[in-house]
């Protein structure tokens, strides 16, 4: 976890549309929900640059000014704010209270120096996962066997436990990089296309379904 964890292209040829997701995870039994005051919370020994989670996640706007970006903050516990403080699964900080709403704004603007009327909240949502902090390639499993149920390759995978730390692998080896991607061709270097991926899958496949 340095800086962005998971970045989503829509296409490998032309990406004209990007997804940023940043994935942070609360453990122990007693772990709490995340706050937006914590979300906006920033490290005051920071030299530089943003040093909110939200704000950090932000930023990549104004690097990809001419793309639509949506951006998802990521965590195994869900959100709260209000007083008395709700809890929520799943937030969309666009749909936020107004003084809320408000909040998260100014504090994102004074967080990367940029002009409050910039900041735009849509497509910038806060999203919990069910994905196990143990063994997560045994959720890569299931959904491996979902595919393989509906049939969307013309193979099956019969090793997926295997196949499923594989894929890790292979992710981590191109995106364990320390430095920023700053533009569409570095973010396509530290990724898999979807024919990468069905290359990969099909490398561990023994199975060859014909089409009639």
């Amino acid at each position: 976890e340095y800086k962005q964890d998971v970045a989503i292209l829509d296409s490998a040829d032309k990406p004209a549309r990007l997804a940023f997701n940043q994935i942070k995870k609360n453990e122990g039994v007693t772990s709490t929900p995340w706050s937006v005051n914590d979300l906006l919370a920033t490290d005051k020994k920071a030299k530089k640059g943003p040093t909110s989670i939200l704000g950090k996640l932000f930023q990549h706007r104004p690097r990809f000014k001419k793309t639509p970006v949506s951006l998802e903050f990521v965590a195994n516990t869900g959100f709260s704010y209000g007083i008395p403080k709700a809890e929520w699964e799943n937030v969309e900080l666009a749909s936020l209270p107004a003084d809320i709403a408000e909040k998260v704004k100014t504090s994102i603007a004074a967080d990367p120096k940029i002009d409050e009327a910039g900041v735009d909240l849509k497509d910038f949502r806060l999203t919990r996962t069910h994905v196990p902090l143990e063994q997560p390639q045994r959720w890569a499993c299931g959904i491996l066997d979902e595919v393989e149920a509906k049939q969307v390759l013309p193979f099956s995978v019969p090793n997926k436990g295997a196949t499923a730390n594989i894929l890790a692998a292979q992710f981590l080896a191109r995106a364990g990089k320390r430095a920023f991607a700053k533009d569409f061709a570095v973010l396509l270097e530290r990724g898999l296309t979807r024919a990468q991926l069905v290359d990969i899958l099909q490398e561990h496949s023994d199975v060859v379904r014909l089409s009639a």
